[in-house]
């Protein structure tokens, strides 16, 4: 038996009636919302917390990517995924910030 079947039984037996089971329903209800959001934000803390664990810091940029990355900026515009396929090392991301 979940918890929630024990705290329906328990308002069951405490709110006898027919209004009082309507009671108990709503009750059981906003509580199982509740403890729903409570678990999703616990979902949501711990998703954050695993996605900065792994990341690696990449090493500083290097004046011969700076370069590529000028001259390939120069010919290919703000293509960004194109200037990042000549540096394997970087993502697109980085070319357009680094």
């Amino acid at each position: 038996m979940t918890s929630m079947e024990r705290l329906s039984d328990l308002l069951d037996a405490h709110l006898a009636g027919p209004s009082g089971s309507a009671v108990s329903a709503e009750l059981l209800a906003d509580l199982q919302k509740r403890d729903k959001m409570a678990n999703n934000e616990l979902d949501v803390e711990a998703a954050l917390a695993r996605a900065g664990a792994g990341q690696k810091k990449k090493p500083p940029w290097t004046s011969v990517e700076q370069a590529v990355v000028a001259i390939k900026h120069a010919e290919l515009g703000n293509r960004w995924t194109s200037i990042a396929a000549f540096l394997p090392s970087r993502s697109e991301n980085d070319v357009k910030v680094g």
